[in-house]
């Protein structure tokens, strides 16, 4: 078993996060979630989303929901 540090796991993820938010996808069990919602459900899930995050809330685009810390990652590409 490997010894991991922090660091090493925190670029890793950052890393990761920003591999899905290219792909406009949305991380899912089994990968990344490519197809479109409903426009329904795509403003069900941004209420949501936005009662649980009333500090950070979520960025609203014609693509779908950015959680804050994949908005950081969308301003760089």
């Amino acid at each position: 078993m490997g010894v991991y540090r922090y660091e090493e796991l925190k670029k890793a993820a950052r890393q990761a996060r920003a591999e899905i938010a290219r792909g406009r996808g949305i991380a899912v069990e089994k990968g990344i979630r490519k197809k479109p919602r409903s426009p329904e459900k795509r403003e069900l899930l941004f209420q949501r989303a936005v009662e649980r995050l009333r500090r950070y809330p979520p960025l609203k685009t014609e693509q779908g929901i950015v959680l804050p810390y994949f908005t950081e990652h969308l301003r760089r590409i």
